[in-house]
């Protein structure tokens, strides 16, 4: 008896967090959506519509607009405006930063950010691959050094190959 009605209540700041998470990803969802749509209109229509490359992009694009519509309505309807606006004038955001994990996650954007727009197009796809992946796993404390740029070669060598040679697919 106790079990079942530990799972039915649920403590007031994780409904918080729910509510204000579905909040902010249904806006990601609405531009993501939108932006591909966007991308699928300006593809090239060769003869009809329905050859066209950008068809099934435009129609992925409308779902995902239409379910992040679906779940911006959800969250507003279970106050999820006034949990962010809650959020945001409290300390929640302090207690958030101070925390190791999401220095960590800064990090690690940070460095998804420089080998994109630092390291891919300006060396060789394997060779910016394979930097990321060393600086990457050294940061983490993967494993040993030895083991982290063995591993950084072959992933790197093993993606190179594969997206050349399976795929057809050119890297920068």
């Amino acid at each position: 008896m106790s079990d079942q009605a530990s799972h039915d209540t649920k403590p007031e700041p994780m409904k918080k967090r729910i509510s204000a998470g579905d909040l902010i990803f249904s806006v990601i969802l609405i531009f993501s959506g939108l932006y591909v749509i966007y991308s699928a209109v300006n593809m090239r229509v060769f003869q009809t519509i329905l050859d066209a490359p950008g068809l099934f992009p435009f129609v992925l694009g409308l779902i995902i607009t239409l379910l992040g519509v679906l779940l911006l309505n959800t969250s507003i309807k279970t106050g999820g405006l006034v949990q962010i606006r809650e959020m945001v004038t409290s300390g929640y955001w302090k207690e958030v930063k101070s925390r190791f994990g999401f220095q960590r996650v800064i990090v690690l954007i940070l460095l998804m950010v420089i080998y994109i727009f630092g390291l891919i197009g300006r060396l060789h796809f394997t060779l910016a691959t394979m930097i990321y992946l060393v600086v990457t796993f050294f940061y983490l404390k993967a494993t040993g050094a030895v083991r982290i740029l063995i591993s950084a070669v072959l992933i790197s060598l093993i993606i190179g190959y594969s997206f050349r040679n399976f795929f057809g697919i050119p890297l920068p």
